[in-house]
């Protein structure tokens, strides 16, 4: 997961059994990811609340 430091935008790349297979890139302060293999779900929201004021 790359993550930006300066807006909410994420690029998260997903592997599968060793295999590098998807790509996404979640955006905005509504944005979520998914992290099913643990059980969370963020908000872009949560993740930057305390590097972008509202």
């Amino acid at each position: 997961m790359l993550v930006a430091r300066d807006r909410p935008h994420l690029e998260v790349y997903d592997r599968v059994d060793g295999v590098w297979r998807g790509f996404q890139v979640i955006e905005g302060l509504d944005g979520t990811l998914d992290l099913p293999a643990i059980g969370v779900t963020l908000s872009l929201r949560e993740i930057y609340q305390r590097v972008l004021a509202d």
